[in-house]
């Protein structure tokens, strides 16, 4: 194992592992927010019936409202308490059925589908499966938590994807702070007997845990921005993924997921175990810490809310009205509500390589910010294998937030990339233009030939007319008196 470059020791402050996982209750809706609605209002839906494009009802009940977005679509159900499941999945008869059954989606960040990444990946001479249970980001404990409380389970599921992958062997990296997850996993390696599964315990550095970096640790593969694991012949999924293929493949299905509750201005730090569609407000409101909702913790500084990690979430509105709007997803694995105090004003990049020294992708920060509206520019200092960690952030003395210029950097290579797309999509337009006239201009051409050479074959009746003349004069039928004539 290799250590990788760069990266920041931070303090793990997992809060919410102060208690067991809570359950929250089925709240009065559920809000989906998605797009191509495949159902109407006052539809009947059952869990795991699909009700838009890559969303499925996390319960049964019946759809109340559909609310037309900009850019999405809000569908609102109402569940009737009762859970119950779509045939497919009672009737599952193999892990992949079973998977396909359960839309089971990838829980560790990106949303991809676990379906088409098992499926495209099945058997094909792949080495190593992943599994990463790193966690690196401060504050985050859910992975650690289904660790610390359903060890079988994740192994379980694990064995069913070495099962599906036909992969030789099984990676499970953690951190070497996680010691009771640690100790947890490693029973479970030994009651699971099987020798192909294998911990290897990683330095606790922000952000070890990120796939690419992570990959870099265990085998000092280089993924590219443009790259798979799979093209290094290793597969990755992290803990959650697991724990849910266990119990998609007993075709008990959960339709939701541990979220991590934290921050300064928590009342009580968890993890709880909330269905998909649940509105943050009920999350919150439940578990003690909807701002506002307490004095416990005195209103002062600015209000945050993350989803996701301090480091990597997105900010949402803290109001009332946009958290009954933002629901949990497969991308929601914490939430994170912070009071901070003024920041310092951003001053000018004094160019003193701070951000370069700590850049887990060896990038050079200082000039990307630099460059940032210079597309050849960003392309060259690799801009888009910028992981977005922040570790840039955090050590420069200037106080410049440096990726979210790097995010609307992006967005500059995103358009160019598009206009190029759509330039080259005119071009091919306009050639397929051009040869649909030369090839319209050679038909009539042909076509005015052809015309041609039909007049010349039939003659017409005045040339057949001297035509019979001629051939009566030679046969002597022309009288002397009618050539005076």
């Amino acid at each position: 194992m290799s250590a990788f470059r760069g990266g920041i020791a931070l303090a793990p402050n997992k809060q919410g592992l102060s208690k067991p996982i809570t359950v929250v209750p089925l709240p009065s809706e559920l809000v989906f927010n998605t797009n191509k609605p495949l159902v109407n209002i006052g539809d009947t839906v059952l869990a795991g019936q699909n009700i838009a494009a890559n969303t499925i009802a996390s319960t049964s009940g019946h759809i109340s409202d559909i609310q037309t977005h900009r850019s999405h679509s809000t569908i609102t159900l109402i569940p009737d308490g009762e859970s119950k499941y779509t045939p497919a999945i009672t009737n599952a008869e193999n892990p992949i059925a079973a998977i396909e059954a359960a839309g089971l989606t990838g829980l560790g960040g990106a949303g991809f589908s676990t379906l088409k990444k098992l499926q495209s990946q099945q058997c094909a001479e792949l080495v190593t499966l992943v599994i990463n249970a790193a966690e690196c980001e401060p504050m985050i404990a859910c992975d650690e938590a289904l660790m610390l409380e359903h060890a079988p389970q994740v192994i379980s599921g694990i064995n069913t994807l070495m099962q599906i992958t036909c992969c030789l062997q099984c990676i499970i990296a953690i951190e070497d702070t996680k010691i009771a997850a640690i100790n947890t996993i490693k029973q479970a390696l030994v009651d699971s007997a099987n020798p192909k599964l294998q911990l290897r315990v990683i330095p606790t550095r922000y952000p070890g845990g990120a796939e690419t970096v992570l990959l870099r640790q265990l085998s000092g593969a280089q993924l590219t921005k443009s790259q798979r694991p799979a093209d290094h012949d290793m597969l990755c999924f992290n803990v959650a993924t697991a724990y849910s293929v266990h119990h998609a493949v007993a075709n008990q299905p959960i339709f939701g997921r541990v979220v991590t509750i934290a921050g300064n201005a928590t009342n009580q730090p968890c993890n709880v175990s909330a269905l998909f569609g649940t509105p943050l407000t009920h999350l919150l409101q439940h578990t003690n810490n909807l701002p506002g909702s307490s004095t416990a913790n005195p209103p002062t500084g600015k209000m945050t809310i993350k989803i996701g990690g301090p480091l990597s979430g997105r900010e949402s509105n803290a109001s009332v009205i946009d958290l009954a709007n933002t629901a949990v997803d497969p991308n929601c694995n914490a939430i994170i509500i912070e009071r901070t105090n003024q920041t310092a004003d951003e001053q000018a990049c004094i160019r003193c390589g701070n951000c370069a020294d700590v850049c887990p992708e060896s990038l050079l920060p200082q000039q990307l910010f630099r460059y940032q509206s210079n597309v050849d520019k960003l392309n060259e200092y690799q801009l888009l294998n910028c992981i977005e960690c922040r570790c840039c952030d955090l050590v420069c003395p200037s106080a410049i937030q440096l990726t979210d210029y790097f995010k609307q950097s992006k967005q500059i290579l995103q358009k160019q990339s598009q206009l190029q797309v759509d330039a080259q999509l005119a071009e091919a337009r306009y050639a397929a233009r051009e040869t649909r006239l030369v090839r319209k201009a050679r038909e009539r051409e042909q076509e005015l030939l052809e015309k041609k050479r039909k007049v010349a074959i039939a003659p017409t009746p005045a040339a057949m007319d001297i035509a019979a003349a001629l051939a009566r004069a030679k046969a002597g039928l022309i009288k002397p008196s009618d050539k005076t004539s």
